[in-house]
């Protein structure tokens, strides 16, 4: 909390452990922040509200609601891949948005972690396999099949926690190690 006696003065180097937001809309507090950029520069910035994702509209000045109906709560990552975001939480349906329209896909997995590296595009965290890492064909034309997977040392007794990339390679996360995975060299190799 920031309290002034005037107006507001621009400040430089404050520090938030976190960050909650309300709207007349919605009196539950943001869970989830995503921020994109299209081929044609045009950004657009996703926030997880309760059980809802909000597009911010800067032409407008606003936020709408895209989705409705999550589960409340749930944190959500996303990635743009050919100028659609694609989005999990993982426990509701994968979903992509292209701007306009989100659009869900039952038949793919639920997990909480999604990266692109190289063309293909990654998922993990799914609760029903929590040592699998997920991935589409290589320069797909859209992110809304993982048709392969790859277990990620599952007898360490050890869950997914989290995906990054540095360049074409994909960071895999556990609770107490982490794995370097490229999918065009097939190899699985402990950091």
């Amino acid at each position: 909390q920031f309290t002034y006696t005037a107006a507001y003065i621009d400040k430089t180097g404050l520090r938030l452990d976190s960050m909650y937001t309300y709207s007349n809309t919605s009196t539950a507090g943001g869970h989830s922040l995503q921020k994109h950029k299209s081929s044609a520069g045009t950004t657009y910035l996703l926030a997880g509200c309760g059980s809802n994702i909000f597009e911010y509209r800067e032409s407008l000045g606003l936020w709408e609601v895209i989705k409705t109906g999550l589960t409340s709560g749930t944190r959500f990552d996303s990635v743009m891949f050919k100028d659609i975001m694609y989005i999990t939480n993982g426990t509701d349906n994968y979903m992509s948005y292209n701007g306009t329209l989100v659009t869900e896909y039952a038949g793919t997995p639920k997990g909480k972690y999604l990266r692109v590296a190289n063309d293909i595009g990654y998922m993990a965290g799914v609760a029903a396999d929590p040592s699998l890492l997920y991935y589409t064909a290589a320069s797909p034309a859209n992110l809304q099949t993982y048709g392969s997977n790859e277990p990620v040392n599952e007898d360490d007794g050890q869950n997914i926690t989290g995906l990054d990339t540095v360049g074409p390679l994909v960071v895999v996360f556990k609770e107490r190690s982490s794995y370097i995975y490229n999918v065009s060299a097939s190899t699985i190799t402990n950091t």
